[in-house]
C-alpha cells in the first residue's frame, strides 16, 4: 500500500500534454530503480504513477524510463 500504482502506457497519446519526440519534458525513472526492475520496464517506456494521498481524487504523474548515466 505504500508504493503508488505504476502502469506502462501503450503510447505517448495517453499523456495529457504534447511531448517532444525525445520526451525530454518528463522526469526520469531509471532502469536500475527497483520498481522498474520489478515490472521489467525498458528504456523508452512511459509510466503513469497514480497517487491518492490526501484526497479521494487520484493524481497522475508521468515518467520516462531511461538507463542511468554512465559514471
Amino acid at each position: 500500500n505504500m508504493v503508488p500504482r505504476h502502469e506502462k502506457l501503450s503510447d505517448k497519446s495517453q499523456v495529457p500534454v504534447e511531448l517532444s519526440p525525445s520526451c525530454g519534458e518528463l522526469p526520469v525513472l531509471f532502469t536500475t530503480d527497483r520498481i522498474a526492475q520489478y515490472y521489467a520496464y525498458e528504456a523508452g517506456d512511459i509510466i503513469r504513477i497514480t497517487r491518492t494521498v490526501g484526497s479521494q481524487e487520484p493524481m497522475y504523474y508521468y515518467r520516462i524510463v531511461r538507463p542511468p548515466p554512465a559514471s
